[in-house]
């Protein structure tokens, strides 16, 4: 693992197995970081904290602040900035498109060669959001295959959720899990041969919050902050629904004092709201 950051051991003891998880290239004709991160995968790195006996690294495709980068990535004072991009090949249902297609994110050859900086892991966790980013999904298990081979590798996040089956066709994963990150714990332990272990801490209550771990992250100038999930309204053209049936807001005060113990730890420049419906009861939930 050498000084790099890109994987960060959490905790560590003999014999714990050890979980990678993944953030994908973006396969488009066009993508640019308007603050974007994983923070689907930054969740989950907060529930994997609670399982005894493992050990969770990181790696993050989309990193435009990696040192192994060519250039020195153009960043506005806002945080936002262009991600690096190599064209690739277009898919053969869209390549009578007259744009270029392009990979965004770490090259290639970087990604291989932080895989190779790892003890080999008992199992690999990749998200991925958009239901069209599926190409970064596929490429990434593909080198994964070659790199560490058999593996389990198990994909999760909104692609997974909305086309479950799509993804199990043509994603390359051997387990597809739909729904929040929270679903996957008792699927994760299972896997890893813990059946009858202690479990304790995978049951996660409907009245439960938790919060990102940002500890993953290279660059902490600007991080994503989600004070309720899901939306009250039902509007048709909205997934929101399928991806969280119940709309929960968590409490303005522990809100709070999350971002101000996250500021204190790790000084951002910016925090950005990923919310659904931010302004619901917002003379109570704002005001704040």
């Amino acid at each position: 693992m050498g000084s790099s950051p890109t994987f960060r051991t959490f905790f560590s003891m003999a014999n714990k197995k050890k979980i990678l998880v993944i953030n994908p290239w973006i396969y488009d004709f066009t993508a640019y970081d308007f603050w974007v991160r994983p923070l689907g995968l930054l969740y989950l790195v907060s529930l994997l904290r609670r399982l005894p006996e493992v050990e969770v690294y990181f790696l993050d495709c989309l990193d435009r602040s990696h040192p192994g980068l060519p250039h020195a990535p153009r960043v506005k004072e806002d945080g936002r900035g262009p991600f690096p991009k190599e064209e690739v090949p277009k898919p053969e249902v869209i390549k009578d498109i007259p744009r270029k297609f392009s990979r965004y994110g770490l090259p290639v050859s970087i990604f291989r060669q932080e895989l190779r900086r790892l003890p080999l892991p008992d199992l690999v966790l990749v998200g991925c959001v958009m239901t069209y980013w599926y190409p970064g999904v596929q490429a990434v298990i593909d080198i994964i295959r070659q790199e560490i081979g058999s593996v389990p590798v198990v994909l999760g996040g909104i692609y997974a959720t909305l086309l479950p089956e799509h993804a199990r066709r043509h994603s390359g994963a051997d387990v597809v899990v739909e729904g929040p990150a929270e679903k996957a714990l008792s699927i994760i332990w299972e896997i890893l041969g813990r059946r009858g272990r202690d479990s304790s801490d995978l049951t996660i209550s409907a009245d439960d919050y938790y919060w990102p771990y940002y500890a993953v992250l290279r660059s902490k100038d600007v991080l994503p902050v989600e004070t309720s999930q899901g939306c009250p309204l039902h509007c048709t053209f909205w997934a929101s629904r399928r991806l969280n049936p119940n709309f929960k807001q968590n409490p303005a005060e522990e809100v709070i004092k999350f971002l101000e113990m996250s500021y204190r730890q790790f000084a951002p420049r910016h925090f950005v709201f990923y919310d659904d419906a931010l302004l619901v009861n917002k003379d109570n939930h704002i005001k704040v």
